[in-house]
């Protein structure tokens, strides 16, 4: 296999700001969902939300990218399965991080486990929210295509690279 060229293109400029976009959407979207689900009141939600405060770094999320590279290096056939990889990477840490730290949420395990098979089975992320993610998406891509320039993706990528060195 060629490192060197999976690595230059997982790790594109172009692929940077898509991966980390939809991983934070993802996260985002699947935490509203769960919220929401808990406690069917749209307001409560909102307010739960800014109470759990959970919120994920950009640079933490390229680290996560990097960390699914390395550890899927031989199962990613292509830029779909690394996307793949991406999305449930995000949905599993929204829901941890959802059950870890909601002190109001009853039968944390049960819930957990019920949830982890729907994520397994790929069903968790329903209808509803891949249209939220769908209308989401070009203002959040529009925003980190603004950060993450091409010295990132390099100083990204040469990070890479000194890994398999």
């Amino acid at each position: 296999m060629n490192y060197l060229k999976e690595i230059n293109e997982h790790f594109s400029r172009e692929n940077i700001v898509k991966h980390t976009t939809s991983y934070i959407l993802y996260y985002q979207v699947t935490l509203g969902n769960l919220v929401f689900e808990t406690i069917q009141d749209m307001e409560e939600t909102k307010n739960k939300l800014q109470q759990l405060n959970l919120v994920i770094d950009p640079n933490d999320v390229v680290g996560i990218q990097f960390m699914l590279f390395i550890d899927n290096i031989n199962n990613i056939k292509s830029q779909e399965d690394f996307d793949e990889l991406i999305k449930q990477s995000a949905i599993t840490r929204s829901l941890n991080d959802f059950v870890q730290n909601d002190q109001e949420l009853l039968n944390k395990d049960r819930y957990l486990k019920q949830k982890g098979e729907l994520i397994s089975k790929n069903l968790l992320f329903n209808s509803n929210m891949k249209m939220q993610f769908l209308t989401e998406y070009p203002i959040l891509h529009k925003q980190y295509n603004n950060i993450i320039d091409d010295d990132y993706a390099k100083k990204v990528q040469d990070i890479i690279i000194s890994h398999f060195s």
